[in-house]
């Protein structure tokens, strides 16, 4: 079976019973068009298999010939950490279960009689895959912009609001001459020009206080070498954002 649509639910089902994977990929198609299942007997087929597919999810029995599904987990763990693992098994103990989260199991559930085992795997595995494809997003998203800062002509640094510098772009070592080891860590306005100090501080409290405003300002911010760069900066409040957790300021030279 070859997995072709991104709207799909692409899992990879490793079970010794062929009988039983294919009812139970025939029972999640049942349940939602959306699942796509290859099947596998053996976690050696199944590591094989997860080479060549683009896989949302794995769902392994326990009990197999050679590698059981734990052995099975800690290998997709080393190859493709980021991919959800189900252990769907019919071999139940406390004992197998915390060994099974101890190794990093996303979920567990134990086979039983009956349908609804099926609904519940397929509700599993669609919440488990949606969750997977949010922080798969989110993190393209974060890469995106990293490379727009990373690249970027203007001094960007990320203040916390007690103005303690947590991250400045690259560029700061080309216009300000200083490496971004050296200014992490630093406050902000001790690099500002003393006449210029308490109106960039009022800005810059200006955002920490009202998010949904941009305040723009001009000061000047002492060179590596001694000399004063002057800047034109405005800032945005990203508090609340749990990726960046402060005030990213964006400065550009003024030019004579």
């Amino acid at each position: 079976m070859e997995f072709v649509s991104t709207d799909e639910i692409r899992v990879l089902h490793v079970d010794d019973k062929p009988d039983f994977a294919e009812l139970t990929a025939e029972y999640l198609a049942t349940h939602d068009k959306a699942f796509a299942v290859e099947t596998a007997s053996n976690a050696d087929e199944a590591l094989a298999l997860l080479e060549n597919l683009d896989v949302d999810c794995i769902v392994s029995d326990f009990e197999m010939p050679g590698d059981n599904g734990i052995d099975l987990l800690e290998a997709v763990r080393e190859r493709r950490p980021e991919i959800p693992f189900v252990l769907f098994t019919g071999k139940g103990s406390e004992e197998i279960a915390s060994e099974a989260i101890s190794a990093g199991v996303d979920d567990y559930l134990q086979k039983s009689p009956g349908a609804e085992q099926y609904a519940l795997l397929a509700n599993r595995i669609s919440n488990l895959v949606e969750q997977y494809r949010s922080q798969q997003e989110a993190a393209q998203t974060r890469r995106f912009f990293s490379q727009l800062i990373e690249h970027s002509t203007d001094v960007i640094p990320v203040i916390e609001p007690d103005g303690t510098i947590k991250y400045v772009s690259p560029s700061c070592e080309w216009n300000l001459g200083y490496e971004q080891e050296v200014v992490i860590g630093d406050n902000a306005f001790d690099y500002i020009h003393p006449d210029d100090v308490d109106r960039a501080t009022a800005k810059f409290y200006e955002t920490v206080e009202n998010p949904d405003t941009m305040p723009e300002v001009e000061f000047r911010f002492k060179h590596a070498d001694g000399g004063w760069v002057p800047l034109h900066g405005r800032a945005k409040n990203l508090l609340h954002d749990s990726d960046v957790g402060g005030i990213v300021s964006y400065n550009r030279i003024v030019e004579d």
